[in-house]
């Protein structure tokens, strides 16, 4: 069983699109194909998220913020490629707004900056239920690029243009948690990288081992941690590097 591999972001391919590396696994599961982007790190700028909905956030004018805050909001804005009103709190102190979501090939599409990184939510009681809730789809792959550039514009141009994504299996764990569940609550878009753990949208049902980056709940199996965290994370080194990034996921 082949757990990761470069796929067609439409169809299947007949062959992987760029060169793999194999890990090994010790239950004598077939290897793993599995490809990792390289990007550089520098640090990044932490700020408080909330939805522009939230009770008491409100848009202001860009002339009602101080200088220096004026001047990041037009660098933000200039990077995501789209001006907004900035965000203020009932104490005037700059909310930012959530990482874009939208939607290409049936997936979702999430373009992120650099101040996006570090402002994402755990999960919660109730998305913990809702994935674990049989009636929600579980999905047996989870396919996936992503990209960073210095705009958004420009990483999601190289996302959405990418013939082939990456693809990871979703299997049902071997053993349940204490709780008799199965699933974890993982986040579309990784919570370093600003994205929601708290909302059933921003969530799927994935295996524990996957999510967690470990060998939970499977099985003689190594560290999963190359299969899925290991891009969430040189994603976040990326934007961290360029400024901004484009992620795409579509559960199968």
């Amino acid at each position: 069983m082949s757990y990761i591999s470069k796929q067609s972001q439409q169809e299947p391919a007949q062959s992987p699109a760029r060169s793999i590396t194999t890990p090994t696994f010790s239950d004598q599961r077939a290897s793993t194909a599995v490809q990792l982007k390289q990007q550089g790190m520098m640090h990044s700028s932490h700020v408080s998220q909330k939805k522009p909905s939230e009770e008491n956030v409100r848009e202001v004018h860009l002339t009602q913020l101080p200088e220096d805050q004026a001047r990041q909001h037009l660098v933000d804005s200039f990077k995501k490629g789209k001006m907004e009103n900035p965000l203020v709190d009932s104490a005037g102190n700059v909310v930012q707004r959530l990482p874009t979501k939208t939607s290409h090939l049936g997936g979702d599409l999430f373009t992120v900056l650099d101040s996006d990184l570090d402002t994402g939510t755990g999960t919660s009681q109730g998305t913990r239920d809702y994935v674990n809730n049989p009636s929600t789809f579980k999905p047996d792959a989870v396919r996936f690029d992503y990209a960073s550039a210095k705009s958004t514009k420009i990483s999601t141009h190289t996302v959405t243009g990418n013939k082939y994504a990456y693809e990871v299996e979703n299997p049902e764990a071997d053993r349940s948690y204490k709780s008799g569940r199965y699933w974890d609550a993982g986040h579309k878009l990784g919570r370093q990288n600003g994205g929601l753990g708290n909302d059933d949208d921003w969530v799927f049902p994935q295996n524990p081992a996957f999510n967690q980056g470990n060998s939970r709940n499977m099985d003689n199996v190594e560290e999963t941690y190359p299969l899925w965290r290991s891009h969430e994370n040189t994603f976040r080194e990326g934007v961290e590097n360029d400024g901004g990034g484009t992620w795409w996921i579509k559960l199968i």
